[in-house]
């Protein structure tokens, strides 16, 4: 037998994409490589797509959030997406994807959180007061970090200002806190 007999039809199905190849003495079977997108972060990537699948196969679409796999419902219907939805979620690192995807202010607001304290400066931050479903009323700090993201960072209940709540976060006293010099 040629060798032509069977690598043909092997490098046919390379060519035109697959991925696996598994062949008996009659058929070849294949799967296909899957449509992959990604964000550069660092020297590297990671799956990220915002309206559709991150790594799409024959057989199953999975549905990425910067890296975090996140259940296809909270791409593709994003706009109906709760906060109370989220919150049920079990894992933390999807729950923050979650409150990532239909952004902070919305999660805020479906907690009914009210503001405690405002800076002004959207670096040092809002401080609000809310109630996660399930859990006791804490503090909540919406922050911009220096990267230009938004996160909101829980704080004990106690805390009374934003720069008390970033006191808190790097473990000084209010008194001893200095604003972090952002560099570009």
């Amino acid at each position: 037998m040629s060798v032509l007999n069977w690598a043909d039809p092997i490098f046919d199905a390379f060519v035109a994409g697959a991925c696996v190849l598994f062949w008996t003495d009659k058929t070849l079977y294949w799967i296909s490589k899957p449509k992959i997108i990604t964000e550069s972060i660092g020297t590297g990537r990671r799956l990220h797509c915002v309206d559709g699948p991150a790594a799409d196969f024959d057989s199953e679409s999975l549905y990425f959030w910067h890296g975090v796999l996140v259940p296809e419902s909270w791409i593709k219907d994003r706009c109906h997406l709760t906060a109370a939805e989220v919150f049920k979620e079990e894992n933390a690192e999807t729950r923050r994807a979650g409150c990532e995807i239909i952004g902070w202010d919305r999660v805020l607001s479906g907690i009914d959180a009210r503001v405690i304290s405002d800076d002004g400066d959207p670096m040092i931050g809002t401080l609000y007061r809310g109630q996660i479903p399930g859990a006791e009323e804490c503090g909540f700090l919406k922050v911009l970090c220096g990267t230009g993201r938004e996160f909101v960072i829980p704080v004990p209940n106690s805390i009374e200002t934003a720069i008390g709540a970033q006191a808190w976060i790097q473990g000084v006293p209010t008194s001893e806190w200095v604003k972090p010099e952002v560099r570009g």
